[in-house]
């Protein structure tokens, strides 16, 4: 671990990469990215160095101490089966607020069963398919696919029902389109992609939210996490001001969401000045309450204008 006041973030170059940089940016974490840098120094003193790594590789660099903290998906984590504490998570994927699942997929129209003597699945995550295999059809063998000198030295008796599971790098989708394999498991995000190549969800198989991870949690690094989420949450929410006269006060201030308790300061010229952080799409309808109530003054203001 770096010294104790400062540490070493990596973050993943995958589908993440835009929405996390977007993230940092807003708490001025500069994670600008080409295909040519592998780190890049920040100007920073708690975080001097940010790296770039392979979304699955992570977890690894975290673990091994090339990196203090990682930002990537739970899936990773969880397929990398590595001890690593889990700092923070955080609701947004490529493109939207939304965590992205992992997922087992057949060819719609297909046959999926476990009257099948043999199944053979193609995954991004041999682990995780490994045990959602062996909860999902009891009474299977499972094993990973073999080389045919692997299948003559070690022949399987054909009495078993086997789960044939073979790893893949990407292009999932199309091997079991192609008839590759009679399921898959992948990462989606809201399922269109899959729909639209005549491909059906069987089953949500878990739900992976972005994460900072860690090998132990520090000051910094906690600190860092709460930076992060505070910045996230800002985007949901936005501050209103509004002047209210004391007869009206009491009115006003119900009126607002339960957010947080608003700050109401004197005015000079009378009356109160009144601030409340308040979900966005509460505004319209709370601007119009409001000044039919008689407050005036009433602006709204965005809590993170950057980026």
């Amino acid at each position: 671990m770096a010294h104790s006041q400062t540490f070493i973030l990596g973050i993943s170059t995958g589908n993440l990469l835009k929405s996390t940089q977007r993230l940092l940016g807003k708490i001025s974490v500069d994670a600008d990215y080409s295909d040519r840098i592998i780190s890049k120094e920040t100007g920073l003193q708690t975080i001097p160095v940010v790296k770039f790594l392979n979304s699955k590789n992570v977890p690894r660099a975290v673990f091994e101490g090339s990196i203090d903290a990682g930002i990537t998906g739970w899936d990773r984590v969880t397929e990398s089966g590595l001890d690593l504490v889990k700092i923070a998570e955080f609701n947004f994927s490529k493109t939207s607020n939304k965590p992205a699942t992992v997922v087992m997929f057949k060819k719609k129209g297909s046959r999926l069963n476990n009257s099948m003597k043999k199944i053979r699945v193609i995954t991004e995550y041999p682990k995780i398919t490994k045990e959602a295999m062996a909860e999902i059809y009891p009474g299977y063998h499972i094993q990973f696919a073999r080389t045919d000198n692997e299948r003559a030295s070690k022949p399987v008796s054909s009495k078993k029902r086997i789960i044939e599971i073979h790893p893949s790098e990407g292009g999932t989708e199309q091997m079991v389109l192609d008839g590759h394999g009679d399921a898959g498991f992948c990462i989606s995000e809201t399922g269109e992609s899959l729909k639209n190549n005549d491909l059906i969800i069987v089953k949500k198989v878990l739900s992976s939210p972005v994460v900072l991870i860690s090998r132990e949690e520090t000051d910094e690094i906690k600190y860092f996490a709460e930076a992060l989420g505070g910045s996230l949450r800002a985007e949901e929410f936005l501050l209103i001001k509004a002047n209210a006269q004391e007869e009206i006060l009491k009115e006003v201030t119900n009126s607002l969401p339960a957010v947080g308790s608003p700050t109401i300061s004197l005015l000079e010229k009378g009356g109160y000045a009144v601030e409340a952080e308040i979900p966005k799409r509460m505004f319209l309808d709370l601007y119009i309450k409001l000044r039919k109530i008689g407050a005036t003054g009433i602006v709204s203001i965005d809590l993170n204008t950057s980026g």
